[in-house]
């Protein structure tokens, strides 16, 4: 302890005015601080392409048979009241952002330069960059010509040729695509690029192919409703591509979304959905990077709904050691696909690793629901597995390295259910149902373990019934079965050369031999 008195104290030399160490704190509770507000208005947004302030400007270009007063083009200018009359007058005047007003038919290919943005009229959000990074916000009702009371969206109609060419950090969102030769929007080698709020009515080619695309490249609400080629194509390239369709869907004569020959980057579609294509609804051929696809629906597609093929692993260092490494293509949320004129899910000759969250498949085509072929290097997983097919094959699967399927159910009739040959397998199912056909369940010259669980309840296991054979095992690892009914079948359990075959709680009757 010590006292603060005695002249040996080091306090005792302190006087009143004085600060002393040793003396308890005093606390002023009045603090003072620095209050400052700072503001800044009117600011100049600079296109960071160009590095100059944003050139605002508009357009009119009016229908052929369109008669306006002629004060309504005196002296154009680019302002709302005196728009320029084509998009080509509004880029040699130097607009970068260009804004078309409603009622404006364009028959002409626009070339987008570096940096533009087109933009028809609309109540829609929409940003443009700005340079120090950033973006500001452009308003949705952005015009109000005096002589134009139009509420029709700008369209690109009976053209020659492509609608739009887009150049590296350009957009184009808004309009009405009707009557092209050729494609409608299209970019080769352009990076940074966006298109987005877009309606495709009908296209000579592909609705939108971008071709070595890089940097960052944003698809959002694009309804294709008539496309003599594909929908989307996105080819080659290393962007970081991301795809929003909600509300909205592709219907073309080719395929609908198409990943091929990816390079890098990373993919990110959601709510996409395929309607009628006449190719696969979307198609991933070697996609040499990582996708997510989430939310995907695909109905009455004549080629497969799913089609991913080709390889694309590279062997990498790692800490000193060369290592394969692959890319992952994840289906999250729920994939479903209805009424396909051919086959549902399929893969063929990929390396890719596979995750499918929830895949459910409703077909009576007679192809498979599931068609998986040659995958000798990585796994295949579903989380849930539901499968009703009438006249072709639920699940089929053959020189698959890891074929896991963790639940789910398969109904179909006139096909066998599951055919997995040449494979590893990690299944397991609540129930199976097979009504005619060849087989019901066949598992040859296969590994693993493959697992019927059913629910405690005869026939919760499922149904198979009127097949040649009920149950077809030649070379396969561990085969549970449980809760099964097998019906008026050749064969109801033909087994050879299993490692393991457990029947609990089965009914077998009506066998002929």
């Amino acid at each position: 302890f010590q006292f603060p008195w005695g002249n040996s104290h080091p306090s005792a030399g302190w006087r009143q005015n004085t600060p002393s160490p040793f003396r308890y704190v005093e606390r002023n509770y009045n603090v003072i601080v620095d209050q400052r507000d700072a503001g800044a208005g009117n600011l100049v947004a600079i296109n960071p392409t160009t590095g100059q302030p944003y050139d605002v400007v508009q357009v009119y270009q009016p229908p052929v048979t369109s008669v306006l007063p002629a004060a309504a083009f005196v002296g154009p200018d680019g302002t709302a009241q005196h728009p320029f009359g084509s998009i080509l007058a509004a880029q040699q005047a130097g607009g970068d952002l260009i804004i078309v007003q409603n009622g404006s038919v364009i028959t002409q290919s626009v070339t987008l330069s570096p940096g533009q943005h087109l933009l028809a009229q609309g109540n829609y959000a929409d940003t443009v960059p700005v340079a120090g990074g950033g973006s500001v916000t452009i308003p949705g009702a952005v015009v109000g010509a005096a002589h134009n009371a139009s509420t029709q969206r700008p369209i690109f109609e009976n053209l020659t040729g492509t609608a739009v060419t887009l150049a590296s950090n350009s957009e184009v969102a808004g309009f009405v695509v009707s009557g092209t030769t050729l494609g409608g929007i299209v970019a080769n080698n352009a990076n940074n690029i966006s298109i987005h709020d877009m309606t495709f009515l009908s296209t000579g080619g592909d609705a939108i192919h971008l071709t070595n695309s890089t940097g960052n490249v944003d698809l959002h609400n694009i309804q294709i409703t008539g496309a003599n080629g594909n929908g989307i194509v996105l080819d080659g390239g290393n962007a970081n591509i991301t795809y929003d369709g909600t509300g909205t869907s592709i219907t073309s004569i080719g395929d609908g979304f198409v990943l091929s020959n990816l390079t890098g980057g990373v993919v990110g579609i959601n709510n996409l959905t395929a309607k009628g294509t006449g190719g696969a609804g979307l198609r991933l051929s070697s996609v040499g990077t990582d996708v997510t696809v989430t939310s995907y629906t695909a109905k009455q597609t004549t080629g497969p709904a799913v089609a991913i093929s080709g390889n694309t692993g590279q062997i990498q260092t790692i800490n000193n050691v060369p290592t394969n490494v692959y890319n992952t293509y994840t289906f999250a949320g729920n994939t479903t696909i209805t009424s396909p004129n051919g086959a549902g899910f399929t893969t063929n000759g990929t390396d890719a690793i596979i995750n499918v969250a929830s895949l459910n498949v409703t077909s009576t085509s007679g192809a498979p629901a599931v068609s998986l072929v040659n995958n000798p290097s990585n796994a295949i997983t579903f989380g849930n597995l539901v499968l009703n097919t009438n006249g072709g094959k639920g699940l089929y699967a053959a020189g698959i390295q890891a074929l896991i399927v963790k639940g789910g159910t398969i109904t179909a009739a006139n096909a066998p259910a599951v055919d997995i040959g040449s494979s590893a397998v990690k299944a397991t199912f609540t129930s199976i149902s097979a009504n005619g056909g060849p087989f019901g369940i066949g598992l040859t010259q296969s590994t693993g373990v493959f697992t019927i669980l059913g629910g405690n309840t005869y026939g919760s296991g499922g149904t198979i019934q009127n097949t040649t054979a009920g149950l077809l095992i030649n070379s396969f690892g561990t085969t549970n079965v449980n809760w099964v009914n097998f019906a008026n079948n050749g064969v109801g359990v033909q087994s050879a050369k299993s490692s393991q075959l457990s029947l609990a709680s089965v009914q077998i009757g009506g066998s002929t031999n």
